[in-house]
């Protein structure tokens, strides 16, 4: 095939189509392995969707909810104002009345 190439389309212009080509074979093979990987992890997820699956609820909505519930526990809380010395009427707590 090489060789009937040269003598129809010359020396330099065989060799850019056959690395061409080449080039396209291993695109191709690649993608065939990139869609395998594929495949393979999309049934894996498959079976981590079947697996979390109980009787007892739905295990991504209670995931959700959980991390509802870290996002809101990690936001600054609004401090109240602290209390001056000397306001709350009393004594503090623990100390001999005078």
């Amino acid at each position: 095939m090489a060789v009937n190439l040269v003598a129809q389309v010359g020396r330099d212009r065989a060799r850019e189509v056959l690395e061409t080509s080449f080039a396209q074979f291993q695109a191709d093979r690649s993608v065939v392995g990139l869609a395998t990987h594929l495949r393979q992890h999309e049934q894996a997820m498959a079976g981590y969707v079947e697996a979390m699956t109980c009787d007892k609820g739905d295990f991504t909505e209670y995931a959700a909810l959980r991390r509802a519930i870290s996002e809101r526990e990690a936001e600054p809380v609004a401090r109240s104002p602290a209390r001056a010395p000397g306001r709350g009427g009393g004594q503090p707590r623990g100390a001999a009345p005078r």
